[in-house]
């Protein structure tokens, strides 16, 4: 069953199709069978996605260099309004990236989209009119984001506030990722479901059950199993 807040971003000639927890669009052709004598329809190929809160994204070989008129404009000011602490400590911590990095933050909790879409539903979103010229092109993303996984100490400033009134109760997340990286040290053969044997890393992050904000976080070898024990000897 797709919903009606997915399908309202539909377009002409075109079908959704639900896989995976993604909504795909597919363009859609009518024909008269003979043989059969009805008429029918055939896909011509996935066209886009359709994410929520930020619309239908087409691929990028379909997507047309253009200047978005109607921007999506609710959502975005909900989260804008909500965030603006986050948004102040970013911009003391990371002085010269927390522009982009708040932008993918609010794009990413929007739409859950990859980061080759980014610079589209960007383009689709008011943030860009409120805060413009960020630059989420296909190729700068990734490139940001491998330079930002390197500043450790900006992020771990990040939390600090948060760890230091934090008390009560930590939640501990130790979750695995596959990774064919030969030369990182951290690349070993784990223990995910699934993935038994493959190379993993693993991500580690205590959060404040109070202030459902991460305090802390490591990237521990991927067969490492107890997360809880390996950041308490870190903290």
């Amino acid at each position: 069953m797709i919903p009606d807040s997915i399908k309202r971003h539909k377009p002409g000639g075109t079908e959704i199709r639900h896989k995976n927890g993604h909504y795909y669009v597919y363009r859609v052709e009518g024909y008269y069978d003979k043989a059969a004598k009805k008429p029918k329809s055939r896909s011509l190929g996935c066209v886009g996605k359709i994410y929520e809160g930020i619309g239908f994204v087409p691929n990028k070989k379909e997507a047309q260099p253009a200047e978005y008129i109607t921007k999506e404009y609710g959502a975005t000011r909900i989260v804008m309004a909500s965030s603006r602490d986050i948004f102040e400590k970013l911009k003391e911590c990371f002085p010269s990236d927390f522009m982009r990095i708040y932008v993918m933050a609010v794009l990413k909790l929007l739409g859950n989209l990859p980061s080759k879409d980014m610079d589209i539903a960007y383009a689709k979103s008011a943030i860009s009119a409120i805060l413009p010229e960020v630059h989420l092109s296909k190729n700068t993303v990734p490139r940001f984001l491998s330079r930002l996984s390197l500043y450790r100490g900006g992020m771990l400033k990040f939390m600090r506030e948060y760890a230091s009134c934090a008390g009560g109760a930590i939640i501990f997340d130790g979750s695995s990722f596959i990774s064919g990286a030969r030369l990182n040290p951290f690349c070993e053969k784990g223990y995910s479901p699934g993935h038994i044997g493959k190379s993993q890393i693993r991500l580690i992050y205590a959060y404040s059950r109070e202030k459902r904000m991460p305090i802390y976080f490591l990237v521990a070898p991927g067969a490492k199993l107890d997360p809880q024990n390996h950041v308490s000897h870190s903290l």
